[in-house]
């Protein structure tokens, strides 16, 4: 929003959360409990693992364009 283009831009709303899950990881329910209980959540999405912590991805984006 900073700089005021997607943070996360996709070519649908599945593509845009895919990268997101690529950078932060796929939720799970030790990472986000209650996750498997929202109405859109898919337990058969690929499963990555976090890259980055949130301040990182906070800081890069503030700092440069991805």
């Amino acid at each position: 929003m900073v700089n005021q283009k997607p943070l996360f831009p996709g070519d649908s709303e599945i593509d845009e959360l895919f990268k997101i899950f690529r950078i932060m990881g796929t939720p799970n329910e030790e990472t986000w409990p209650g996750v498997a209980s929202l109405p859109d959540y898919k337990s058969s999405f690929p499963k990555w693992p976090a890259m980055v912590n949130h301040e990182q991805v906070i800081f890069i984006t503030v700092n440069t364009s991805i």
